[in-house]
């Protein structure tokens, strides 16, 4: 799993405007999202959750009812996130996922999400 944020995305990340959430149930994984696109998402976790685990499929849902489950995905890249508090036990991690082959209602699920929930791109570009 890499650390190092090259850039390797093919299309745009969106960030989101609404409480959205990742959970990678069989880990008791849960994450506020940061960013989104077709292709992969990155999420904010204070579990610790490691390369090792073998989970390969999450579920997203925001506060106001939306549920998309058992997107398939593997881990990119892993790194720590830097907080202001300078004697914190609880260390936050990013995590970036690439989402594997989607089911057509995954699609369209993920597609409305993108664009309800999407606030804009990151980047000049929009690549992030």
């Amino acid at each position: 799993m890499d650390t190092d944020f090259e850039e390797k995305r093919k299309e745009p990340r969106f960030n989101v405007t609404a409480e959205t959430f990742a959970v990678i149930s069989s880990f008791h994984q849960l994450g506020k999202i940061i960013d989104i696109c077709n292709g992969g998402l990155a999420f904010q976790s204070y579990s610790t959750w490691t390369d090792e685990c073998s989970a390969s499929e999450l579920d997203i849902f925001t506060t106001d009812g939306f549920n998309l489950k058992g997107i398939p995905f593997k881990t990119i890249a892993a790194t720590p996130i830097v907080q202001n508090f300078k004697y914190s036990i609880v260390q936050a991690e990013r995590y970036c996922l690439q989402f594997g082959d989607l089911q057509n209602d995954q699609k369209l699920k993920l597609d409305y999400f993108i664009r309800t929930y999407g606030e804009k791109k990151i980047g000049g570009d929009g690549r992030g």
